[in-house]
């Protein structure tokens, strides 16, 4: 059996944590001068609660090298292998601290994979461990991971630049004459990079934007496409009935975007997220 280790930057339910077997290593969220240990002592949905009501905007921090080796060294233990996906060491520190830590257990039975993705992404590559650990060694798993994790995009859109403006994404100018126009800027993740592929003005126009730049991916249907919200439901709902339009019905799931991720998109953002052929 393969143990999977994440952080908390991928969102499961607790069914789904229970039923893929993830250890998840909580990440820290700071609002006002209050932090919180994510998903422990802060849901999703009370995160943007706190930040509408205070008006704060959010900070997020990796975990401790401790809370690592504490979760390695059970795996040791155990006998068990393990597989460890941080989010993408080029969006967080994570993967460093991650690496830190297992530097300090050495422990062979462990392999650590920066998923160069975010969120819903990561949920593809423990999509694709649970399909293929049990026709893979351990090491021919960890090669296929390695090789499918560059299948994976994610496509979000954005309510404000205000979160994004602060993680360096739209310069100043750009930021203001943003707010002035409404803008609702589109990003990609792809292969660890980031981009703004698109700034439309107005909900209206950013859905059929976004649908547009899907089709120049061949996107696999073989393996879920994952929708995701922050706060409410509203935009993510269009474009799902958009997509299913476009392409049919497949296997489709929703979740509620966390608070990691969450402090660089604000509320009322979505996402899409699929693997290529």
């Amino acid at each position: 059996m393969v143990r999977i280790i994440t952080d908390s930057s991928v969102d499961f339910s607790e069914e789904e944590i229970i039923k893929y077997n993830i250890t998840r290593i909580s990440m820290n969220v700071t609002i006002g001068d209050k932090s919180y240990k994510e998903g422990k002592e802060l849901t999703a949905h009370e995160f943007y609660e706190k930040i509408s009501e205070t008006g704060k905007m959010p900070l997020s921090a990796s975990p401790s090298p401790g809370d690592f080796i504490n979760a390695f060294e059970e795996i040791e233990e155990s006998g068990e292998k393990a597989i460890c996906i941080t989010i993408g060491k080029a969006f967080s520190g994570t993967y460093n601290v991650a690496k830190m830590a297992l530097d300090m257990v050495d422990s062979e039975n462990i392999y650590l994979l920066d998923s160069d993705t975010v969120s819903c992404g990561i949920q593809q590559i423990v999509y694709e461990i649970d399909k293929c650990k049990d026709t893979m060694s351990f090491e021919e798993l960890c090669s296929h991971l390695e090789e499918f994790k560059k299948k994976i995009v994610v496509l979000s859109g954005m309510d404000t630049v205000d979160y994004v403006k602060r993680g360096g994404r739209l310069g100043a100018m750009g930021a203001l004459l943003s707010g002035v126009l409404k803008i609702k800027p589109l990003a990609s993740i792809k292969n660890g990079i980031a981009n703004i592929f698109s700034k439309p003005i107005g909900a209206v126009r950013a859905i059929p934007s976004l649908l547009e730049h899907t089709k120049q991916y061949a996107i696999n249907f073989a393996k879920p496409v994952i929708f995701g919200y922050s706060y409410v439901k509203d935009y993510m709902n269009k474009v799902k009935e958009r997509v299913i339009g476009l392409y049919g019905e497949h296997d489709y799931k929703t979740y509620e975007i966390g608070s990691s991720v969450g402090t660089h998109l604000g509320p009322n953002a979505f996402s899409i997220c699929f693997v290529m052929e």
